[in-house]
């Protein structure tokens, strides 16, 4: 909250701040088959991050509550990773240090899958919230707040 607090501070009048966030759901895990469609895999167990979410959420809802900062539009959408391998998408999991879980079959069976095709690939679709929010009024915000 401190942060966002500080970024009120630097922003201009009229100014729009652009927060994303994952929804608080497991993203899915597909195979592609060239032309033939999606073979559905599994999810990637998030668990461990949704109270990140619910309480980063939270965070700015007290905030707009607050007169910090006025809601403008929100868009859900779905952020799509396309990965060639599955081990291209381990690599990628380590390099971004993940800490969400799949379980060992999501990775076995989309080994089996993904050669069957030369055009295949594997998807990783993880549903997101974009929001922005306009800069609120200073002379709003309640002193218990200002701190």
């Amino acid at each position: 909250m401190d942060v966002l607090k500080k970024i009120h501070g630097w922003m201009r009048s009229g100014a729009s701040l652009l927060d994303v966030h994952p929804e608080p759901v497991q993203p899915t895990v597909e195979v592609m088959l060239g032309g033939e469609g999606a073979a559905y895999r599994g999810v990637i167990d998030t668990s461990g991050l949704i109270a990140n979410i619910h309480a980063a959420r939270a965070a700015l809802a007290s905030l707009v509550d607050g007169g910090w900062f006025e809601p403008q539009r929100s868009a859900v959408f779905d952020f799509i990773s396309h990965f060639s391998s599955v081990d291209e998408w381990l690599r990628h999991r380590e390099e971004r240090r993940s800490t969400s879980v799949i379980d060992p079959s999501v990775i076995a069976h989309a080994r089996e899958l993904l050669p069957l095709q030369g055009d295949s690939e594997l998807r990783v679709s993880e549903r997101v919230l974009a929001s922005s929010f306009r800069r609120g009024h200073a002379s709003q915000v309640p002193r218990h707040l200002a701190g």
